[in-house]
C-alpha cells in the first residue's frame, strides 16, 4: 500500500470519529424537549452492533453489550458513566488470541450538563495513558508486516501527537455516548424539521468544521418519539481544514530522503455525510433505539461506518 492510500485511510478513520451532537441551538417555536430525566444511580444496557465497510467489503462487523449509567450529580448536571462488554468480532475470522479488547469493562466517566450538553472527560489522564497502552499495542501489531516497515516511523509520530491531544481523546473516547444521547436536550415541533447551522471540532480540535444538520419528527406521542437526522458537511472548507491540521503533522515525521507527502493530494475528492434514526422515551428522554450509518470518503477509497445501538429491557 502506498504511503497516500496509507494515509488517506488513516484520515477517513479520524473523520469516522469526528463528534458530531450538541453543536448548535435550535430556533424557532417548538412543541416539546427532551429533557434527560436522570437520577443517580440509574442506567440502562443496550447492546451495540457496529460494522466497518471498505470499498463496499465489510472490514470489521462487531457486537457488544454497554451500559450508560448515572453516578451521581456534578454542578448543575452530572457524571456519566460508559462500559462496553463482552465485546465480540462477527467478522473478519481472527484468531482468537487476537480478540482480546484492552476496553472491555473499562468505565469511561464523563459530564454532562443537566440540558445534555456533553462537558469533557471525568478522568482524562488515566483515559490518556490506557489509550497510549492501546496504541502501542496497535503499533506493535502493524510493524509485524513488512509491508509496514518504511512507514513505521512516521505512523508512530502522527499516532503519538494524536495520543497526547486532549480533545482528540475525547472526541474518540465519548463518540458513542454522544452518538446514544445525541437527540436530548433538544426543542422539536412535529412537522416542522428542526435545523442545526454551525461547527463541530475537526479531528485534532484545532479548527472546525462547517456544517449542516436536520432533525424530522416522524411521530410523537405519550410514550416515544421517533426522529430521523441527516447531517452534511461543507467539503472544501473540511479538506481545507484537515489537511492544514495535519500537514504540520505528517511534516514533522518525515524521514530522510522520504518523498515529502501533500495532505492537499491526500484529501482530493473528500465527501462526508451522516444519516440515522432514533426512538426515544417521551417522558425520561432515554434512547430506545439508535442508528446511524456515517460515510466519508477521499480519492479512491470509501469507508462507511455503521452503529446501532438497542435497548435491552429491564
Amino acid at each position: 500500500m502506498s504511503l497516500l492510500s496509507s494515509t488517506r485511510r488513516a484520515l477517513l478513520g479520524l473523520v469516522a470519529g469526528l463528534p458530531i451532537f450538541r453543536v448548535a441551538q435550535a430556533h424557532g417555536p417548538d412543541a416539546f424537549t427532551l429533557t434527560p430525566q436522570f437520577q443517580a444511580g440509574q442506567g440502562h444496557e443496550y447492546m451495540m452492533t457496529t460494522l466497518q465497510r471498505r470499498q463496499g467489503a465489510v472490514s470489521r462487523h462487531a457486537r457488544s453489550r454497554v451500559r450508560l449509567e448515572v453516578v451521581a450529580p456534578h454542578g448543575d448536571g452530572w457524571r456519566l458513566r460508559w462500559m462496553e462488554m463482552d465485546s465480540e468480532l462477527l467478522e473478519p475470522p481472527v484468531p482468537s488470541s487476537a480478540l482480546a479488547d484492552p476496553w472491555d469493562r473499562v468505565a469511561i466517566d464523563f459530564f454532562i450538563s443537566a440540558q445534555g450538553d456533553f462537558h469533557g472527560l471525568a478522568d482524562p489522564e488515566a483515559m490518556r495513558a490506557r489509550m497510549e497502552a492501546t496504541v502501542e499495542g496497535q503499533l506493535a501489531q502493524m510493524a509485524l508486516d513488512p509491508g509496514n516497515a518504511p512507514q513505521m516511523p512516521q505512523i508512530r509520530a502522527a499516532m503519538r501527537q494524536f495520543v497526547d491531544n486532549p480533545d482528540f481523546l475525547g472526541q474518540q473516547l465519548l463518540k458513542q455516548p454522544k452518538l446514544l444521547l445525541g437527540a436530548v436536550g433538544r426543542d422539536y415541533r412535529v412537522g416542522e424539521p428542526l435545523e442545526l447551522r454551525g461547527g463541530v471540532p475537526s479531528p485534532l480540535g484545532t479548527g472546525e468544521i462547517p456544517m449542516l444538520a436536520r432533525f424530522n419528527v416522524r411521530s410523537a406521542d405519550a410514550r416515544r418519539v421517533s426522529l430521523g437526522w441527516l447531517m452534511v458537511v461543507d467539503r472544501q472548507s473540511t479538506a481545507r481544514t484537515l489537511a492544514a491540521e495535519l500537514q504540520p503533522i505528517m511534516d514533522a515525521a518525515q524521514t530522510e530522503g522520504q518523498e515529502a507527502l501533500q495532505m492537499d493530494a491526500a484529501l482530493a475528492g473528500f465527501d462526508f455525510d451522516e444519516r440515522g434514526d432514533y426512538v426515544v422515551d417521551a417522558e425520561t428522554a432515554w434512547p430506545l433505539q439508535v442508528s446511524s450509518e456515517r460515510r466519508s470518503a477521499a480519492g479512491d477509497l470509501e469507508r462507511v461506518d455503521s452503529v446501532e445501538l438497542v435497548r435491552v429491557p429491564g
